[in-house]
């Protein structure tokens, strides 16, 4: 057990470094994969927890349905803009009226 443990987290870590790498579309596209395959595959996790967890399948359920809201939240989340953003309007230019092609 404790060796699994290791393990995951092991892997969880080089994971991070692989996709702290990425950019926000590409994180936003796998959360949003993970949950429509945890969303298609539901019942099967349902029964899983409900065996290995001793949930009710009532509370396996609430369970899968927060998996799934948890990772559209989070493809969501990816795609946000964080910081200071600039208007275009906040940069001059020249009115295209005042403009000339010769």
């Amino acid at each position: 057990m404790a060796q699994d443990v290791e393990e995951s987290k092991d892997a969880a870590v080089r994971a991070f470094e692989d996709t702290s790498k990425l950019p926000c579309y590409k994180c936003a596209w796998f959360c949003r994969q993970v949950a429509q395959q945890v969303e298609e595959d539901k019942e099967r996790i349902d029964q899983d927890i409900n065996r290995e967890a001793g949930k009710t399948i009532e509370l396996a359920r609430g369970k899968v349905g927060r998996i799934v809201l948890t990772f559209n939240t989070a493809a969501e989340e990816a795609t946000r803009v964080h910081g200071e953003v600039l208007h275009p309007t906040f940069f001059p230019m020249p009115c295209a009226s005042s403009l000339s092609v010769k």
